[in-house]
């Protein structure tokens, strides 16, 4: 019996798609920032994926559909969300509060 498309492989997934970026982003940046920071690639590329469904389908109706717009609204904070805690692991832990 055949699970792969229940259970995918690890070299199935899509960061698989991203494992040089992966690995130079945490080189460069650390673990954490660089896992994010390719978590941001793969949002980003996800963003024109829907942008382009989007211009397909307004051609297709004449409007944008909504499910789509959220959907782009919805990843661009969570962007904004990762790129904040970047910034916050950037400038290191918050002094204690003595």
């Amino acid at each position: 019996m055949d699970n792969s498309r229940n259970n995918p492989r690890r070299s199935d997934r899509p960061i698989e798609q991203y494992r040089d970026q992966l690995d130079r982003y945490q080189f460069q940046m650390g673990s954490s920032r660089g896992r994010l920071a390719t978590a941001l690639d793969m949002m980003t590329d996800t963003l024109a994926l829907i942008g382009q469904h989007g211009v397909y389908c307004r051609s297709a109706r004449g409007t944008e559909a909504l499910d789509i717009r959220r959907a782009m609204d919805q990843l661009e904070d969570s962007k904004t969300l990762i790129l904040d805690t970047m910034t916050e692991m950037r400038a290191g832990p918050p002094p204690d509060p003595d």
